[in-house]
């Protein structure tokens, strides 16, 4: 038997045969380049020559794949170092011109089939075009891994925590460092109990995250915001924002979010929250809040009739004395002191509120009736008369109380809670009118005088309005004269000019009911001047008329409004030129707490008056602070002792010894004394006695208008 016939008979070489021709006819049944047939020996697939080539450099296996030699044309063993040398399988195509290279492995098997005719068009640009794609995707590779690691980089630099959840089981599939100062716990922490990050919630908060997390699957999208537990015991905000990512058939895939430290932006919010509600100097709370408050009471005091509550509205008496003479520092400094002892008077439950300025309000919860809120008000008038002590002063502080009860049949609607502050606010200023540190309980009755003060002043400010126009003819104001007598010569030395008013529709309106109305809205100032302005006038003709009288001057008062604008001595010399009167011809009177309320200024408005010659009267003397030390520092030519102490001359010993010691003041200061409300010719015997200079009152001579006293200078020539 010859080597060939041997070798024809060989069982593995017979199968391989076989398998050689059933890979041929399926090649060109099917116009493919390659067919593999492996397990067994067994056909199992149709490959193209890339795919075949991919393969076969990927198994380890068949890293030696060796063809031992070449049988009847239609087997050739090939002995390959690497199968990836395309010139080795070119070559051994050429040198046997093959139509078909079948493969088989050492011991027989056979691995596969290439053809030629495709392998010599192909396999060089196939081979090419492969390497080429494996270079390209090694390079993409690098590409991928420079930007995964890029990405790292930024996601491990980013402060909010980036993560990823399986949506069935919650296994973290992704979480960056982040976390680790958001929660301030580890990573590992969250890989080893995927139930930490429910852990942390506030219990508070737990159920609501809880909805919005259940909600996610049907809503696909998530933001909120809760509270976490720091590992220290400390509260953080945090915003989650979480995605449901799905396929295109709407199966969960993943769960994608970013969770952000908010807590720096809440606590600014709650600033903002309590700015928006409490007063910046006391930390009370303010007026928005008071009002909010106020109305959830009137909402409880409607539902249940017997949920009585009360608001009390304090002004603090004098305060603008001490801030103007002091300083607005000095001023604020006792604000805080005066909050602070406010609410040590507060019972539980109620709400101690800065209305602006120095205005307080409180308001007092489940009282049973208007003992409970006078007790309280007793409480913070007796903390208010220990000084208070800023700035090593003391300094004694009073308030003026308003109390309203929250009637329900009254006060039956949120929105009547501006009626509620209203009625508050107008028994305040009863009080205050009844003198300092008292208290007022509203009534309707003073309601109805609020409407009719209010009305009372519109009807001052038209009629200001007149005389500040051309149509001054058409005042309702007029000026009265009340004639000052020597008590020696019995003679007029002067007059104090009064003003009067006669509504058209109200009649005569007394100047108790509107000069503290012109007072409290400034209108004082231009009443004053144009006072002012009408005696001089009027002082002039009579100087003009009767050449024959002494010489005669006007007292005009002068509010301490003017004290706080610019223009009275300017003002002041105008109608001194116009009229052609000298400045010893006009009297100004001021009451004494215009001197202390405005110190300073009043020194200079006083210098600028002495340059003039106009003298100054010290009015309503005794019934304020007399205190000596002013009186003595101010240029005060006159001084005029208050009706009070006149009417009481000749009734007690003491009155007199009272009166005696003010003209004898008076006298040693070198001032000249007015007694006012002379009434009796007992007065006046006693007031000449007393050396008293001049007097003033009915005795003498009733206030007139001017034709009316220019009858009575002519009968008294």
């Amino acid at each position: 038997m010859t080597p060939d016939k041997a070798i024809d008979k060989n069982p593995a070489i017979v199968s391989a045969q076989a398998s050689i021709k059933e890979a041929i006819a399926l090649m060109q049944d099917k116009q493919t380049s390659c067919v593999l047939a492996i397990e067994e020996e067994k056909l199992i697939g149709i490959f193209t020559l890339q795919d075949f080539l991919q393969l076969i450099t990927s198994r380890q296996d068949w890293e030696k794949i060796a063809i031992a030699q070449v049988i009847n044309r239609n087997l050739i063993t090939l002995c390959i170092d690497n199968v990836t040398n395309s010139l080795s399988l070119l070559q051994v195509l050429q040198q046997y011109r093959l139509d078909y290279l079948p493969i088989v492995t050492q011991d027989g098997r056979l691995f596969g089939l290439v053809t030629l005719s495709t392998l010599l068009e192909n396999i060089a640009q196939e081979l090419q075009t492969y390497q080429e794609i494996e270079i390209e995707l090694r390079t993409n590779e690098q590409a991928l891994q420079i930007n995964q690691d890029r990405l790292d980089s930024i996601l491990s630099s980013l402060d909010d925590v980036v993560w990823s959840l399986d949506p069935h089981n919650f296994q973290l599939l992704f979480l960056n460092t982040a976390v680790e100062k958001v929660y301030g716990r580890k990573i590992a922490e969250f890989i080893e109990n995927i139930d930490l990050w429910r852990k942390v919630i506030h219990p508070e908060d737990k159920e609501r995250v809880e909805e919005a997390f259940n909600a996610l699957y049907s809503t696909l999208r998530q933001d909120i915001e809760y509270r976490i537990l720091l590992p220290n015991g400390d509260i953080s905000w945090i915003s989650v924002r979480a995605r449901l990512i799905t396929d295109a058939s709407s199966t969960p895939l993943r769960i994608d979010g970013i969770t952000i430290d908010i807590t720096e932006r809440k606590q600014i919010q709650e600033r903002l929250r309590y700015d928006a509600f409490h007063d910046g100097l006391t930390k009370l709370a303010n007026r928005n809040l008071l009002i909010d408050r106020l109305k959830q009471a009137i909402r409880r005091s409607h539902r249940h009739e017997t949920n009585l509550f009360a608001l009390l509205f304090l002004d603090l008496d004098r305060f603008k004395v001490i801030n103007d003479s002091l300083g607005h520092v000095f001023g604020d400094r006792l604000l805080v002191s005066v909050a602070q002892r406010l609410e040590k008077c507060q019972r539980i439950g109620d709400t101690v509120a800065r209305w602006g300025g120095d205005e307080f309000a409180i308001l007092l919860e489940d009282i049973a009736d208007t003992n409970d809120a006078i007790a309280v008000v007793s409480r913070i008038q007796t903390t208010l008369e220990t000084p208070i002590i800023v700035d090593d002063r003391e300094i004694f502080v009073t308030a003026s109380i308003g109390i309203v009860i929250g009637d329900a049949q009254i006060y039956n609607h949120p929105e009547h809670v501006t009626d509620l502050l209203r009625d508050a606010d107008i028994a305040m200023y009863r009080a205050k009118s009844r003198a300092q540190g008292q208290c007022e309980v509203f009534e309707p009755s003073m309601h109805a005088y609020a409407l009719k003060r209010l009305q009372l002043e519109n009807d001052l400010r038209r009629a200001i309005a007149l005389i500040a126009s051309s149509e001054e003819k058409k005042s309702e104001f007029s000026v009265f004269y009340q004639p000052i007598f020597s008590l020696t010569t019995q003679q007029i030395e002067g007059f104090e000019a009064l003003i009067r008013w006669q509504h058209p529709e109200k009649g005569t309106i007394s100047p108790i009911d509107f000069i503290a109305i012109a007072e409290e809205t400034g209108l004082i100032v231009q009443l004053d001047r144009w006072v002012l302005k009408m005696a001089c006038h009027q002082l002039s003709l009579w100087q003009k008329e009767l050449p024959h009288l002494a010489p005669l001057t006007v007292s005009v008062n002068l509010s301490g409004k003017h004290f706080y604008q610019s223009g009275l001595v300017e003002f002041l010399d105008r109608v001194l030129k116009e009229t052609n009167l000298d400045g010893n011809s006009l009297k100004l009177e001021i009451t004494e707490s215009v001197v202390i309320e405005n110190t300073e200024a009043a020194a200079i408005l006083l210098d600028l008056l002495r340059e003039r010659n106009v003298q100054v009267c010290l009015d309503d003397f005794g019934t304020g602070y007399s205190s000596l030390s002013y009186l003595h520092s101010f240029p005060f030519q006159v001084l005029k002792i208050d009706r009070s102490f006149i009417k009481q001359l000749g009734t007690e010993e003491e009155n007199d010894e009272i009166v005696r010691a003010i003209v004898n003041l008076g006298l040693i200061l070198g001032m000249n004394v007015v007694a006012e409300g002379v009434e009796t010719p007992e007065q006046v015997s006693q007031l000449k006695d007393l050396s008293c200079h001049s007097g003033q009152g009915y005795w003498f001579s009733k206030p007139m208008n001017s034709d009316a006293m220019t009858d009575f200078l002519l009968k008294n020539l």
